[in-house]
């Protein structure tokens, strides 16, 4: 009985023991779980906060942004009127050209609207029944052509003014006569000299303009030039010149023909007076 009661001892007590380990073991996996939990929600939160901007960290990139935008914006439209006065030049050189073959073909320059009846019937009209260019300007206009004309657009920039070297022959492309500054209705200005030469009367020069950077039509004209370089009572033609400011007053010219004509005894007329330089 002792013996048997001692195994039973014996076995109530190992059985116990299993029991207390199983019961030890199991409440460290649960506290072992639970803190794994704890670490891993830990790191989820940490890694989503971390994907994030704080207010702050955006208002310091859009600051940033905008202060690239604000050293960047004037060059890049500083750049675009560099390439619109280095089209106008090319368009004025283009209209040169053309004037010269026009010269070769009809023995005279051009005509505006402004010349005689038969100044304008041979070098504009072409034909008193079926002119190829109108003798008459504009006289309404659907928009302002994006410029601002102190000259008159009807007399100097009508849609026409340089029709003689496109049509019927195209001296040359008929968007190479239109102003870049322009909102691509403008042609550049236009007027010709008519004077008798040897009995007859002819354009002995004509003069091309375009408004430049700073859109206005007409600084050309000697009536509305505020300069007199050689104070001799005659104003010249206002210059652009990027030296001034990029979009500063002024125009682009090219005269075309015997600018020195008439004599300066002709007074403020001639175009080596009016403009000091052939070509700007």
């Amino acid at each position: 009985m002792n013996e048997g009661n001692g195994n039973g001892l014996r076995s109530g007590s190992a059985e116990g023991t299993t029991t207390e380990r199983r019961v030890t073991m199991a409440f460290i996996n649960k506290t072992m779980t639970t803190k794994k939990r704890s670490v891993l929600k830990s790191l989820r939160l940490e890694t989503f906060g971390s994907s994030g901007f704080t207010l702050i960290e955006l208002l310091i990139v859009l600051a940033i942004i905008l202060i690239l935008i604000a050293i960047a914006l004037p060059n890049f439209l500083d750049a675009m009127v560099r390439a619109q006065v280095t089209a106008a030049r090319g368009n004025l050189s283009a209209i040169s050209t053309a004037m010269y073959a026009h010269l070769l073909d009809w023995g005279s320059f051009h005509a505006d609207y402004n010349d005689s009846r038969d100044t304008t019937l041979r070098y504009r009209m072409r034909s008193a029944g079926k002119p190829v260019c109108s003798p008459t300007p504009d006289l309404v206009f659907g928009t302002d052509g994006g410029l601002t004309f102190i000259a008159s657009r009807t007399d100097f920039y009508s849609s026409g003014m340089q029709c003689p070297l496109t049509t019927p022959i195209p001296y040359l492309p008929s968007s190479k006569v239109l102003d870049p500054f322009g909102d691509g209705s403008v042609p550049l200005g236009y007027d010709s000299r008519e004077m008798p030469v040897q009995g007859r009367d002819l354009i002995v020069y004509g003069a091309s303009w375009s408004a430049g950077p700073d859109k206005v039509a007409g600084d050309w004209f000697r009536f509305f030039s505020p300069i007199d370089v050689n104070n001799d009572g005659c104003p010249e033609a206002l210059p652009y010149s990027p030296t001034n400011g990029t979009r500063s007053r002024g125009e682009l010219w090219v005269l075309v023909g015997d600018w020195d004509y008439p004599p300066v005894s002709h007074g403020c007329g001639n175009g080596k007076v009016e403009y000091l330089h052939q070509k700007w």
